[in-house]
């Protein structure tokens, strides 16, 4: 299943980077994301791994990550596996407009097989809640308080 969420964000583009990569503001701004620390040494970038917390449907589970590909300011991406996520793949981009920054997020998760069933009843829920996460990265960089 994919995913892909817009936001046009009122704040420079090193702004939004700054706060979106900051591994201590996932849980405030990524919907399900309930805690994540990175666990290879040295600063993000290219190569860093994660390991995290989330809640999938009300359910809580253990999910790792590593980052593929890190081009400050303007892309970061990378993998899951964990929990019911057999892989995933993650991506936001970062552009300058006259505005602001324009941010696209995007998830690819492959789900096991008994899970495909539950999207397909359930997946609405999950989208809706990836949204209304972009919308609050949104409203917390526009108010200032990132």
């Amino acid at each position: 299943m994919h995913h892909e969420m817009t936001a046009e964000i009122n704040r420079p583009i090193d702004e939004v980077w700054a706060f979106m990569s900051d591994p201590f503001n996932m849980p405030r701004l990524r919907g399900s994301t309930l805690g994540l620390r990175q666990s290879s040494p040295g600063p993000v970038g290219l190569g860093s791994t994660f390991q995290g917390r989330v809640a999938i449907l009300g359910f809580e589970t253990r999910i790792n990550g590593a980052i593929t590909e890190w081009d400050p300011p303007h892309i970061s991406a990378g993998t899951l596996t964990g929990g019911p996520v057999r892989s995933g793949y993650y991506r936001e981009t970062f552009e300058s407009i006259p505005r602001g920054t324009k941010l696209v997020r995007s998830m690819t998760l492959e789900l096991g097989p008994a899970l495909n069933l539950v999207w397909l009843l359930f997946g609405w829920l999950l989208r809706r809640r990836w949204d209304a996460a972009t919308q609050n990265i949104k409203s917390t960089l526009e108010a200032g308080r990132g």
